[in-house]
């Protein structure tokens, strides 16, 4: 893995600090998950309709959300992946 440049660096660290923030407010909604996605209510004799979601679906996407969050901090810190090519003769 090459040195990283400024201007990569900086993008980097932009795309982190999203990420971070995103990863707060998904950690906010899985405290507060109450199954509901998406509620309609409509008058003139009624229509209700309520639409559920999984709390499953929150934290895969925390879990996805963290290994993007480790992968950026191992690129800033140059100890993304490594590849080491071994020969026996």
């Amino acid at each position: 893995m090459g040195c990283l440049t400024a201007e990569r660096r900086r993008d980097l660290e932009e795309e982190l600090e999203k990420k971070e923030t995103l990863l707060a407010k998904l950690y906010e909604a899985y405290e507060n998950f109450d199954n509901v996605e998406h509620y309609k209510f409509q008058t003139a004799e009624a229509m209700q309709q309520t639409k559920y979601r999984d709390i499953k679906e929150v934290q895969d996407m925390i879990d996805r959300l963290v290994a993007q969050i480790k992968r950026i901090k191992r690129q800033l810190n140059g100890t993304g992946l490594n590849n080491i090519v071994l020969r026996r003769y």
